[in-house]
Order: structure tokens, then C-alpha cells, then sequence
């Protein structure tokens, strides 16, 4: 055997190696909906780590004399349509921070106007803790009855591509009067795309034909923008997020934490 010919196989058995130990040694996936300081208790929209890790890679070697770089205008891309749009970002509050959250007469909620204490949710149909927080709000309110109120705002995340339209969706479901059915059934199921929107709506016997036109043509879209714009401008940036009285509490946190603000509350 040849110098030459023993240099290649041994080359190749390098080769073979480096391919193996990838194989065997996978890159963990990017967990999604988890911001570094929830506790794994919301979807956050000001962290990226629901994104997938970018490779680093090595920085040429800068020139003795670099020339100034030259910039190029850029040109704003236009939001994708049904998309939640940015506004300017707001200070998330801090944990029990008190602030004046708005109610509208079209928002969907459960329990008296006059009850003593108003639970204001940002929630989003395709986060996970938004599904447990719902389970959560069910028991606060079998505790409480009509001393509570639960006040329901939409948020879909931009990163939850099947969000805006199951949102535009229960806007719909609330036209009709089933809107509750109806979010049970996202957050139960966790199946929120467009034949899934369908088969909830025609389990609940919605009118069919407004609730296909409704999602065909995006009449709810700006709906849904609403209350995502009020959610940036009171710096909720993750799901679930309440206002209790208008004191907030972030994620999907257990009854007890949801007593101990409501019963402060309550004795004033």
C-alpha cells in the first residue's frame, strides 16, 4: 500500500467520525413560548427564543485602512394582513403594578359590570399557559361568583402564525352569542387552524355563512388589533397577562396567587 493511499484512508475515517458524532450528538430544538424570566408560565413576545440558535461565524480579518461602510436606505416592509402590528414598545409593569385598563361595551365577559373586582386577560388561543390560565380563571370564579368579573382581550403573538385568525374567529363566535363555547373549544382542543375554526363553529351551530365570509374577508382583523395595541401600550408583552383591578399579574400562575390579589381587593 502506497504513502498516498494510506493518507486518504486515514482521512476518511476523519471524516466518517465528524459525521457520526453529529448524528449522535443532535442540536436540542428551540423552546417555544418561554421568555427568561416566566418561569415557563407565558409566551413572551420580547424574547426570540422561540427561535431557532444561529450559527456563529468566524469575522473576516478587518483591513489596515477600512473604508466607512455606505448605507442604503431602507425600505419599510408592510405587515403581513391579520398580522399583529408593533407599536412602540412600553415598559412591561412590574408584578402587582397598578394600571388604568380600559373596557369596551363589545369585549366578551363573564360575571356582573359591577362586580368588585374586574379581571382584564390578554390571552392568546395558540399558548399553551393560555389554555391553563383558562382552566385556572374557571376556579376563581366557582370561589368568587359575581364578586368577579373576567373580562376577555385578545393578543395572538406574532410568532403563532395560526393565532390572528382564530382570533378573527371567536370575534365572529362572539357576534353570534357563543363566544365562551367557543374558546372553550380552542383551548380544550388546541386545534385552531382554518378547517379546525370551521369544524368548531359548525359543532356550536353558528351561521355558517357570516362566519366563512367573516374569516374570507378579515372583517374582525382590526377588532383583533385593538386590543393587541392596547396590550402593547400597558406593556404586556406575553400570554397570558392580567389586570386585577388593574394590578398586574404575569402568566399562567397558580389559584392561590390569583386569591391573594383578588382578596386584597376585595377588603379594600
Amino acid at each position: 500500500m502506497s504513502k498516498g493511499q494510506v493518507i486518504g484512508i486515514i482521512a476518511g475515517a476523519l471524516v466518517l467520525g465528524a459525521v457520526v458524532g453529529k448524528l449522535s450528538n443532535p442540536r436540542p430544538p428551540a423552546e417555544p413560548c418561554t421568555s427568561p424570566g416566566s418561569s415557563g408560565s407565558e409566551c413572551d413576545q420580547s424574547n426570540q427564543t422561540h427561535r431557532a440558535p444561529v450559527e456563529a461565524v468566524p469575522s473576516p480579518r478587518k483591513p489596515s485602512h477600512p473604508r466607512p461602510p455606505q448605507e442604503s436606505p431602507k425600505t419599510p416592509q408592510a405587515p403581513r394582513a391579520g398580522m399583529p402590528q408593533q407599536a412602540p414598545q412600553v415598559a412591561k409593569p412590574q408584578p402587582g403594578e397598578k394600571r388604568q385598563v380600559s373596557v369596551a361595551p363589545d369585549d366578551a365577559a363573564l360575571g356582573p359590570a359591577g362586580a368588585q373586582v374586574t379581571i382584564v386577560e390578554f390571552s392568546d388561543f395558540q399558548c399553551p399557559y393560555c389554555g391553563k390560565a383558562a382552566a385556572t380563571l374557571k376556579r376563581v370564579r366557582d370561589a368568587y361568583g359575581d364578586k368577579v368579573r373576567v373580562v376577555f382581550k385578545h393578543h395572538p403573538l406574532s410568532f403563532h402564525k395560526d393565532a390572528p385568525l382564530a382570533h378573527q374567529a371567536a370575534v365572529e363566535a362572539h357576534r353570534q352569542g357563543r363566544f365562551w363555547e367557543f374558546h372553550d373549544r380552542l383551548f380544550e382542543t388546541r386545534a385552531v387552524q382554518r378547517t379546525d375554526l370551521e369544524g368548531h363553529a359548525q359543532a356550536l351551530g353558528l351561521d355558517m355563512t357570516r362566519f366563512t365570509q367573516a374569516l374570507d374577508s378579515g372583517q374582525h382583523a382590526t377588532r383583533v388589533q385593538r386590543d393587541v395595541q392596547q396590550a402593547q401600550s400597558l406593556g404586556a408583552t406575553g400570554t397570558p397577562a392580567f389586570f386585577i383591578n388593574g394590578r398586574f399579574l404575569s402568566g399562567a400562575q397558580p389559584l392561590e396567587k390569583f386569591k391573594e390579589m383578588i382578596d386584597a381587593e376585595l377588603r379594600g
